[in-house]
């Protein structure tokens, strides 16, 4: 018979819209609707891992999306997260530190990476200038984001939407990757991981507690951070080694 569609992507999305579902109701006291729905998302993951795995390991594909989708959106034990992170890294770079990724697994390909010891890729991609990759852009002069990698070719020919956010969703990562800054459940977590390559980043999330800041530079070798944590509120620093220390409101210098 024929198939539409992708049934690797409609089934990690089935799983996913089942676990907010679930989510969602557990937090307005429907314990019936959480149940129900929670049991659905078991049920999908399991075909997941069971079409897509070989009991929790990823079938061999040259595609990075089939090892960032997993792992982002839940399917995969930890243990399996770190072994499907290590296979997307060697993946990356073989192919010369280029992403082959589209509009629904970029936003999370360099977030997976970092998240699983691999920030020196992550930055890697980051800095690539040539296409597919986010620099090519704006060495062409790019003030918006492109719907394709190579808007502009080599001959000067234009090709599909100049105003296309996804692509350049790794904006999100250099907010709370680069410079580590994450609001979940009420808790501020500070969480950079630094790059000398880029030396200094700085980033700002107005959170509903108020605004957060995060900056980091390298001076003389030497790494200095400089949070600044909204009034009457604490937060989690994590070292780029995993140890942490507890802030507290205003400016925090760290080195």
């Amino acid at each position: 018979g024929i198939i539409f569609g992708e049934p690797e992507i409609s089934t990690a999305y089935y799983y996913t819209c089942a676990r907010i579902a679930s989510e969602a109701a557990e937090l307005s006291d429907n314990i019936k609707e959480a149940e129900k729905y929670k049991a659905l998302a078991e049920s999908i993951k399991k075909a997941y891992r069971y079409s897509c795995t070989n009991d929790g390991k990823i079938k061999d594909s040259p595609r990075m999306c089939r090892y960032v989708r997993p792992i982002s959106l839940g399917l995969l034990n930890e243990a399996e997260n770190k072994a499907a992170a290590d296979t997307l890294n060697e993946l990356v770079i073989k192919n010369n530190y280029k992403l082959n990724t589209g509009f629904l697994t970029t936003p999370q390909l360099c977030r997976v990476l970092s998240n699983y010891g691999h920030s020196d890729t992550a930055y890697s991609l980051l800095f690539q200038e040539e296409s597919p990759s986010w620099l090519y852009q704006v060495n062409c002069d790019a003030t918006t984001v492109w719907e394709t990698w190579e808007g502009v070719d080599s001959n000067g020919d234009l090709h599909d939407s100049f105003n296309h956010y996804s692509l350049g969703a790794v904006s999100s990562w250099l907010i709370d990757g680069v410079c580590g800054i994450t609001v979940e459940y009420g808790k501020i977590r500070i969480a950079p991981k630094p790059d000398k390559r880029l030396g200094f980043a700085k980033a700002s999330y107005n959170s509903i507690y108020g605004k957060i800041t995060s900056q980091w530079k390298y001076e003389n070798d030497k790494l200095v951070y400089t949070v600044d944590i909204p009034a009457n509120c604490t937060a989690e620093f994590v070292y780029p080694n995993g140890e942490t220390k507890a802030l507290k409101s205003g400016i925090n210098i760290i080195s």
